[in-house]
């Protein structure tokens, strides 16, 4: 494992990857954002030139990830956008509403929204999920949540994941690690 891009699910991601936000036309925010001020790390992690050519403005990647076996469309894709003119360059992971990533879904552990308490505070005392993206050593991404990040069970991630996790929240919610010497197996405990 090279480096893992995780990000803490708010409130606010996790309506809108269920479409709560979706106007009865059809619009409104149904993707994870990611924060501008990283928009360049970003880029690196993802292999995309956070600088187009002039005039583009957005970046478009199809994410095709390793798939994990018995997993029906575990391989992708996960389209991965930067609006350029927005906030400087904000990268989102599009449409986790109607087109979610297969291992971010109620099939394997993700909370439906019946589950969850809509209350902001009684929100974050769920121990809401974590997404996240390996990058292994030979550059192929693996994605990947943690829909239990209870400290028992982030004991289970390599140490240099659970300490930012265990201190993830509304406002500390995203990260990118860079590891040596630590097995894709370490941060593979899909959906605990």
């Amino acid at each position: 494992m090279d480096q893992v891009l995780w990000k803490f699910l708010t409130r606010t991601d996790y309506s809108a990857m269920n479409g709560l936000y979706a106007g009865q036309g059809g619009g409104s925010a149904k993707h994870i954002t990611l924060p501008p001020s990283k928009k360049e790390e970003i880029a690196d992690f993802f292999d995309v030139s956070p600088f187009p050519p002039s005039g583009q403005k957005v970046i478009d990647k199809n994410l095709r990830v390793e798939p994990v076996d018995d997993v029906p469309g575990s391989e992708g894709p996960i389209k991965i956008t930067c609006k350029l003119d927005r906030r400087g360059g904000e990268w989102r992971i599009a449409d986790q509403d109607q087109n979610r990533y297969v291992l971010w879904s109620s099939d394997y552990g993700f909370p439906s929204p019946d589950e969850i308490p809509w209350d902001d505070d009684d929100y974050y005392d769920i121990d809401p999920p974590i997404i996240y993206f390996v990058k292994d050593t030979s550059g192929n991404f693996h994605a990947r949540a943690a829909t239990d990040t209870s400290p028992e069970t982030l004991r289970r991630f390599p140490p240099e994941l659970a300490h930012q996790w265990d201190s993830a929240g509304k406002r500390n919610n995203f990260g990118i690690v860079r590891f040596t010497d630590v097995t894709l197996e370490d941060a593979s405990n899909i959906n605990e």
